[in-house]
């Protein structure tokens, strides 16, 4: 099967990609369709935003990417119909394991994901789009952050996170982050720091 080919994106016209996981059930091989749009401020489309850790760079899997086939691949498809429309995209197994986890059965998903939506292998497209990551992030209607999956100390190191979230506030507006600074909540409190670590 072919490799999935990026087009150019137009920069003057404020193009990003956006993926679309389709849907299936959790064990099934990854699909995905990827679609050039724009984003301004006149014009931002219903997305979520994926942030994760990139894993290991050489422990990398296939997913598979929808595309309009060729006049080639049509004739071919009498052949293989399954084949026909469909490119490989390596991406890593961190990645893999948390598309299966965010796909849902019964309908498709559209994200902004930086290792599919932007030419990994095209350094000016990567410099123009990590500049365009802020209003991404902050158009998006989630922002999904991937940690990786469940291991034996998961459920505390959340509940951690839980209480530390609670002890700030977050002014989206001003991009700011201050920490709520009452003596009953301060994170530094002997009750705080008093719950037993495995």
């Amino acid at each position: 099967m072919a490799p999935y080919e990026y087009t150019p994106l137009k920069e003057e016209a404020k193009e990003i990609r956006l993926l679309t996981l389709l849907p299936d059930v959790f064990d099934a091989p990854i699909h995905i369709s990827i679609k050039t749009v724009v984003l301004s401020d006149e014009e931002v489309p219903e997305i979520e935003a994926l942030s994760y850790a990139w894993g290991d760079a050489s422990d990398r899997l296939d997913i598979f990417v929808k595309v309009k086939p060729s006049k080639r691949a049509i004739l071919r498809r009498i052949r293989n119909p399954m084949r026909a429309g469909l490119t490989t995209l390596f991406v890593t197994r961190n990645l893999v394991e948390a598309l299966k986890h965010l796909r849902l059965e019964d309908r498709p998903r559209v994200f902004w994901i930086d290792a599919i939506c932007v030419n990994q292998q095209d350094l000016e497209e990567r410099s123009s789009q990590v500049l365009r990551m802020p209003d991404i992030y902050s158009s998006a209607k989630g922002v999904i952050a991937w940690l990786g999956r469940e291991s034996d100390h998961s459920s505390l190191a959340m509940k951690y996170l839980q209480k530390l979230g609670s002890r700030i506030t977050v002014d989206w507006g001003l991009y700011t982050v201050a920490a709520v600074l009452e003596n009953d909540i301060d994170p530094s409190s002997r009750d705080f720091m008093d719950e037993k670590w495995p």
